[in-house]
């Protein structure tokens, strides 16, 4: 399918340790693209060489507890597209 999981998925991998020479606040700007929105946490992208597709769950409101799962191209259009409510949706 040519995706890899990253953001959360990729702090669970067990080779990490040669990733830890950032500083720590910069660990939540992996896997951000130019034109994500601030709530947006990449948790998908392709692996072909230069797409900038990228799946991932945007919360809008904090206090609004309920997520939504987007597709976006920072390549193309760079448009949202609504995948579903939960990771499992979108890939399907």
């Amino acid at each position: 399918m040519n995706l890899k999981l990253v953001g959360p998925f990729y702090f669970m991998q067990d080779d990490l340790q040669s990733d830890f020479s950032k500083e720590p606040a910069d660990y939540h700007l992996l896997w951000r693209y130019y034109f994500d929105c601030p709530g947006f946490l990449t948790v998908v992208v392709s692996t072909r060489k230069n797409d900038l597709f990228h799946i991932g769950y945007l919360q809008d409101d904090p206090h609004f507890l309920d997520d939504l799962v987007i597709a976006s191209n920072s390549g193309e259009d760079a448009k949202l597209t609504v995948l579903g409510d939960n990771i499992f949706a979108a890939v399907k």
